[in-house]
């Protein structure tokens, strides 16, 4: 079966939200594993690079209109940067690497140097208008030293939860974003465009540029994406998590906030996690939809259900305002 065929998720969407989940992570884990396969023999050096997919691949939550983000972490950077890897994957596969990853505006995997204190890991492409830790923290390996990957990802938790200038302004972004995409989810608004109404419940998405809208990515899923983000540096800063563990935390989103209920760290996530996973398979509705049309779709969902899920993540969010590390 091919993981990129049109209509492939087609036949999951009668799943339950759970079942479903369930489901894309199982054809994430695949999609890995032929990616092992493909860069195996990828001219990167073992001991200082590991070739790593993050973004909705690493959350194992990729539905296959997406492309593929990936990226190069090295702990001694060279000159050439993901040049050779680029010029390997034209020769190998016959194929820029643009015509199926996501990839840095130059045609090439963004590169990020673990150890280097003044480029953070915690920014994309290196731009601090771009705080995005879990694009590190949420990512899984190709082929590599696991260990720079692990050292990455510790490296991301500290710069979100240190004192300090950077620290505070990271943390201060992150909470910026959670707000945008709390009011997204209140207003059915994301940057003057509608990404859903409730009457008529109706999903918008559409790629265009002048006429971006990503539906329930911004105002279902991201907003439990940042509150777990939240309660991670919370705890950590209240002395509550080591850096160690939550390195090593799972990088699906909803085991992370399961794992920190489970140590105490987050608030009752029984009606949350529902949400999440009835936002993704409504989000990959739409992702299908555009997948076949390529033009702006609209996909009604059900009023009841949305209602329900909205409340649950609303009702999250005031919880957190009030929950406290013990």
């Amino acid at each position: 079966m091919s993981l990129e065929s049109n209509g492939e998720f087609q036949g999951l969407f009668d799943l339950s939200p759970e079942e479903y989940y369930g489901c894309v992570y199982t054809i994430n884990e695949n999609r890995r594993l032929a990616l092992k396969e493909d860069f195996a023999s990828a001219p990167i050096n073992p001991l200082t690079d590991v070739l790593i997919v993050n973004g909705s691949d690493g959350k194992s939550e990729r539905h296959t209109q997406s492309k593929t983000e990936i990226t190069l972490l090295t702990s001694q950077p060279t000159e050439a940067g993901a040049q050779p890897l680029a010029d390997w994957y034209r020769k190998s596969k016959w194929s820029d690497m643009s015509a199926f990853f996501d990839v840095s505006p130059t045609g090439m995997p963004e590169v990020k140097v673990v150890g280097d204190p003044d480029a953070p890991l915690a920014y994309a492409y290196d731009d601090s208008k771009l705080v995005y830790p879990d694009r590190v923290l949420n990512s899984r390996l190709i082929v590599g030293n696991e260990d720079v990957l692990r050292d990455a990802k510790k490296q991301v938790l500290t710069e979100i939860s240190s004192d300090g200038l950077t620290g505070k302004r990271m943390r201060k972004e992150i909470e910026g974003q959670l707000q945008i995409a709390m009011r997204g989810l209140e207003t059915g608004e994301y940057r003057h465009k509608r990404i859903f109404t409730t009457d008529p419940p109706q999903q918008y998405y559409d790629e265009d540029p002048q006429n971006y809208s990503v539906g329930f990515k911004i105002s279902g899923l991201r907003p439990v994406q940042r509150m777990t983000d939240l309660l991670t540096i919370r705890a950590i800063r209240a002395g509550k998590l080591s850096i160690d563990d939550a390195s090593t935390f799972s990088t699906s989103t909803v085991d992370r906030i399961e794992a920190l209920s489970e140590r105490g760290l987050a608030p009752d996530v029984q009606s949350v996690i529902p949400a999440y996973q009835w936002f993704l398979q409504q989000y990959h509705v739409a992702q299908d939809r555009y997948k076949s049309t390529r033009g702006e779709v609209s996909v009604p969902f059900r009023a009841d259900q949305f209602n329900q899920h909205r409340g649950a993540v609303i009702g999250f969010r005031e919880s957190m305002k009030t929950f406290k590390v013990t």
